[in-house]
């Protein structure tokens, strides 16, 4: 029978790549450092029926060739390249090349735990869930080796979470479940729910929530596995990281679209969620960007905030909120003010509290 480079032995009548359970969708952009640890913690898997898609996105490094590398080695593992189209249209291409029965969506700089597909799948199927996801374990580049050799997790199967369509969404808006839901990473999703819902490609931040979002409205339904077996490797130039204003504004766009959605399907109470989520990134931003005298985030950031009460939820927030938002923008003095003063107002409630528990 034939072997993998991990050792694990194919078997024959999936080696044709079809009929495969899951289809692992690899998005590689200038992934040279870690695109090898990536395969490899696939190939690693117990499950090894699926394939392995990796979509180059028009790199200028020795990215392409490694994958190449990588599919001459194991049947499983397919390459496509095209230009420079961003990450959206990778995992576009990835969905469209898949031939198997789920979808799962990794980072070529993340990695996975050897039980992950194995996991994911069989909740998903015992769950009947048409999306399956897990908890994320953050790591530094420098030290990303030592969680991916950690792999014993006792008590398997267990601490798992189902939610239907409605529950999905409703955690979905309130950034319930540690925020698991908020990205792509990790995700095993069923291609026929998939539907034809894609990966905006004009977005270049925000995509994959925005996707989310998209696949919650159509009824998708959620199973989760509270295990943080999707390894996250954070550097600082990932595009996660990068703070442009052009990274900005496309977030903007995303969160903008999900709470636009919410106000126009009647859930007012979600839409005003969102938009004061999206009102504290752009008081968050605009104060970091202050301090660092980020003149080109400044400008974007004040633009944004002159047209955000010209909209129809705007009406809708606190009295309180909108006040903030004005202040923050328009007297950095009396902002400050404004946040010492409801800090100490939430300090005596908190002290209420505490003395009512007393009594």
């Amino acid at each position: 029978m034939p072997h993998s480079p991990s050792g694990i032995p194919q078997d024959e009548n999936i080696m044709n790549g079809e009929g495969r359970m899951v289809s692992v969708i690899v998005p590689v952009y200038q992934s040279a450092p870690y695109i090898d640890a990536c395969v490899q913690s696939v190939l690693e898997q117990t499950l090894q029926d699926f394939e392995l898609i990796l979509v180059d996105d028009g790199s200028e490094d020795n990215t392409a060739e490694i994958c190449q590398r990588w599919q001459a080695s194991d049947s499983r593992i397919r390459f496509l390249a095209q230009g420079h189209k961003g990450v959206s249209a990778a995992r576009n291409a990835g969905i469209r090349e898949a031939k198997g029965e789920y979808l799962f969506f990794l980072d070529s700089d993340d990695a996975i735990h050897p039980e992950l597909l194995e996991a994911l799948r069989g909740w998903a199927k015992e769950c009947r869930a048409a999306m399956a996801g897990c908890s994320y374990s953050y790591v530094q580049s420098a030290s990303f080796q030592k969680p991916l050799e950690a792999t014993v997790y006792q008590g398997r199967m267990k601490d798992r979470t189902y939610m239907d369509a409605h529950e999905a969404l409703d955690c979905f808006i309130h950034g319930r479940e540690e925020g698991i839901l908020f990205s792509i990473g990790g995700k095993l999703l069923r291609k026929d729910m998939a539907g034809p819902v894609r990966f905006d490609e004009s977005l270049q931040n925000g995509e994959d929530t925005k996707y989310i979002y998209q696949l919650l409205l159509g009824g998708v339904d959620v199973g989760i596995l509270h295990k943080p077996w999707y390894f996250c490797r954070q550097r600082e130039e990932s595009a996660s990281h990068r703070r442009t204003p052009k990274m900005y504004e496309s977030t903007y766009r995303a969160e903008r679209y999900i709470c636009d959605e919410e106000w126009r399907n009647g859930r007012k109470s979600n839409a005003k969620v969102r938009e004061y989520c999206i009102i504290r990134q752009m008081i968050n931003r605009y104060m970091e960007s202050r301090q660092k005298q980020d003149q080109g985030f400044i400008d974007c950031l004040r633009n944004q905030a002159e047209a955000e009460p010209s909209l129809e939820i705007w009406g809708q927030l606190s009295l309180g909120a909108r006040a903030e938002f004005y202040l923050a923008f328009h007297s950095a003095v009396l902002y400050k003010a404004f946040c010492y003063f409801w800090e100490m107002v939430s300090e005596h409630r908190s002290r209420i509290r505490e003395w009512k528990k007393h009594l």
